[in-house]
């Protein structure tokens, strides 16, 4: 299909945004499972807003009309380039903790913190990879992968963290780009207990795992 990769401008926020919320946050592992257990309709981030997604290192596919097809949100702590969200949820703030949470677990599992101090903090996170339901398997989300190597390299950023909760998002990096990124971690969601020793994310198959991978030059 027709379509380009262009860099996210500050015009572009409000329409990512939106974006986000009708195609990543309604099918993200976490977020489903998250939904299922507290019964609830509402998106995780249905009142929340990224802002500083034009940074220069985050994209989007655009057809020729200008509808976004995808995103990459990637950030990097180098010169303040960072994405921070602008608001939990109202009333489900354990929801977001949570998540975090068990995130940072994931961090220190992969070792992501003894990467950045190896690279001196020139490493690039792919904060969000999404794609329009409508317009998934057409390697959207490869070319997105494909070109943000291209940004990380063009700002001579090292190292490049994809973390995983879906199972289609790790299928694209290990699969397109498997001389690129090695597997760090995986880790099963059957791992992670709260204090009664439920299970926290019960997610569906074939998202029964959290996968990172690192890229480095």
């Amino acid at each position: 299909m027709d379509y380009k990769i262009e860099k996210i401008t500050k015009n572009d926020e409000p329409l990512v945004n939106q974006f986000l919320r009708d195609n990543f946050y309604t099918s993200e592992p976490l977020n489903v499972a998250f939904r299922a257990k507290f019964n609830a309709t509402e998106s995780l981030a249905a009142n929340s807003n990224f802002e500083n997604i034009a940074n220069g290192l985050s994209l989007k596919a655009v057809d020729g009309d200008g509808n976004i097809l995808g995103v990459s949100l990637n950030t990097c702590p180098l010169e303040g380039r960072h994405i921070i969200v602008r608001k939990e949820i109202e009333g489900r703030r354990e929801i977001m903790e949570e998540i975090i949470k068990f995130l940072g677990l994931i961090d220190e599992l992969s070792g992501v913190e003894k990467l950045i101090e190896k690279h001196h903090q020139s490493v690039l996170d792919v904060k969000i990879l999404s794609v329009d339901a409508k317009h998934r398997q057409k390697g959207i989300g490869a070319r997105l992968i494909e070109e943000t190597i291209k940004t990380a390299e063009a700002h001579d950023i090292k190292a490049i963290t994809v973390g995983c909760s879906s199972y289609y998002t790790s299928v694209i990096v290990q699969h397109k780009f498997p001389n690129q990124f090695r597997r760090v971690l995986t880790y099963p969601y059957s791992k992670y207990v709260d204090s009664n020793g439920e299970v926290v994310f019960k997610s569906a198959e074939p998202h029964v795992e959290y996968h990172v991978y690192f890229y480095e030059r």
